[in-house]
């Protein structure tokens, strides 16, 4: 016993003397024959925060007939410092079942537990930079984003003028593009950093895989004309439902696609073609554009890869598109591989889906944030005119000058009456004086906040339906949304058919 490293002791429960180990002076600086041989000498030296647990284990070991136990407490060292020990010990009864004996052993584990300080001092340092760094990612996004808004909004109105030049219009065209590119950049950025830390709450149901596409490919169709690009779409799978968030899913595709005609010259070709295998649904997305060569194929979802500097100088980009894609892809459970012959051969990018053979397709609701960051949704272009709804009181909730000037300029123009407020105040004075069917608001307010607003204007006796406007379009933020009561979160920059859209079906809903 003596060449343990670890205190043995022997408690002889009927005379109350405890024999202990030379070990003793290792865990409290004495040698056993300084300590006392009273059970008490040893008690009296554990922590008195740790005692009454210590005792109440010790009691509900002996009153409930256990044949051991172990516990976990501080002792005072010699020098007055406290050590942790680990005390394990087996109960020793005789024939008429009363315990004589108690013999155990008490380890240091003062160094296991500085260790585990140590750690959890690291988690919790760690776990608050990450926060940091979702706040400040959020922050970065919504001042990113809220000059972009204004600027789109002043666009859409110029480019509606009749007055305006034809060249004008091409310029005005030109700015448009080059915004929703940014916006894009912003999106690709921050969808990068959620799929990466795991931030992304897939929304899986049965959708229909030939949909999603078709949007897709709409929202592309635009650059494809620009560039002279001949497509084909051959949605040939006899199957395609599968199960899959909706949204995510047509953000793979648009990406994919894009990604096809980003890569392709003008006046080259772009196919898109499904088939079923087996129990996959597979999508291929083909080009005749600038190829890959073979010793960059295995890097090429690498995030920020473009390949090669030259790839990033003629074409731009982060070289997000692929990456978030693949990751969106794993998440889903599904495949996503890329092939090429070789420079200027063109590629493939073959995506792999389990079929749902069991279910009927959903419709997807809309996202709840542009996912392919062209401002325009899927496509659809709804005006609020078209359902009856020209004279829609609407409260317009806007600290940034510009954007609340050129939203409610777009929104009058389109025949609705708007109230402006620049903070949480002015917002619920006017609620309180004037009568409106919707508000939307802003969430980073100089007095508040909009999801407070959100709050307090639902739970009136007339509640006012919501719809939040903001920058700020981490996954965090649409969850916070929800949460306050606004029907849809819109991330800025937005343009008025995907607001009227927005509007429409919030004002429609029961």
């Amino acid at each position: 016993a003596e060449a343990v490293a670890a205190l043995i002791y022997d408690w002889d429960r009927r005379t109350a003397v405890v024999l202990r180990s030379p070990a003793l002076a290792k865990i409290v600086g004495f040698t056993p024959e300084e300590a006392d041989a009273d059970e008490r000498w040893w008690r009296d030296r554990i922590h008195p925060d740790d005692l009454p647990a210590a005792q109440a284990r010790l009691g509900r070991a002996l009153a409930d007939n256990e044949p051991g136990f172990a516990v976990e407490y501080r002792v005072q060292h010699r020098d007055g410092h406290w050590v942790h020990v680990w005390d394990r010990c087996m109960i020793v009864r005789d024939c008429d079942d009363q315990v004589t004996r108690i013999i155990g052993s008490a380890v240091d584990v003062t160094e296991l537990k500085r260790a585990q300080h140590e750690l959890q001092k690291a988690k919790e340092i760690a776990e608050s930079a990450d926060r940091a760094k979702d706040q400040f990612l959020a922050v970065l996004s919504h001042e990113l984003r809220t000059p972009l808004t204004p600027v789109l909004g002043a666009v859409h109105i110029w480019a509606n003028d009749e007055t305006v030049p034809a060249k004008a219009r091409e310029d005005l065209e030109m700015i448009r593009r080059n915004i929703e590119l940014e916006a894009r950049l912003i999106d690709d950025l921050l969808d990068l950093t959620r799929v990466a830390r795991g931030k992304i709450d897939l929304q899986l149901q049965p959708c229909d895989a030939h949909l999603a596409i078709q949007r897709a490919v709409e929202i592309c169709r635009p650059e494809m004309a620009q560039k002279n690009h001949a497509l084909t779409i051959d949605l040939a799978a006899t199957r395609s439902v599968i199960v899959a968030d909706a949204a995510r899913f047509q953000q793979i595709i648009w990406n994919l696609v894009q990604n096809a005609v980003k890569f392709t010259p003008d006046h080259r070709h772009i196919a898109v073609t499904t088939a079923c295998e087996h129990d996959q649904l597979v999508v291929r997305v083909s080009d005749d554009g600038i190829g890959i060569a073979p010793e960059s194929i295995g890097r090429i979802f690498d995030a920020f890869e473009q390949v090669s500097r030259d790839v990033t100088r003629r074409f731009g980009g982060l070289g997000l598109g692929l990456t978030i894609s693949k990751k969106l892809v794993d998440l889903h459970g599904g495949e996503l591989q890329a092939q090429s012959d070789g420079i200027d051969r063109g590629s493939t990018f073959t995506l792999r889906f389990r079929l749902d053979t069991v279910h009927a397709p959903v419709e997807p609701a809309p996202p709840d944030h542009d996912i392919d960051g062209d401002g325009e949704g899927d496509g659809e272009r709804v005006t609020l005119s078209d359902h009856g709804h020209d004279s829609l009181r609407i409260l317009l909730v806007e600290d940034h000058a510009d954007t609340a000037e050129v939203i409610a300029r777009l929104l009058r123009a389109n025949r609705y009456q708007v109230q402006t407020a620049g903070n949480v105040a002015e917002a619920l004075d006017l609620a309180a004086r004037e009568v409106f069917d919707l508000v939307i608001s802003d969430l980073g307010l100089p007095d508040g906040t909009g999801h407070e607003l959100m709050r307090q204007l639902i739970n009136r006796a007339n509640p006012i339906k919501g719809i939040a406007l903001t920058g700020f379009g981490m996954e965090a933020d649409l969850d916070l949304s929800r949460e306050s009561g606004f029907a849809e979160h819109l991330t800025k920059p937005v343009d008025l058919h995907r607001l009227e859209a927005s509007i429409h079906r919030v004002v429609s809903a029961d």
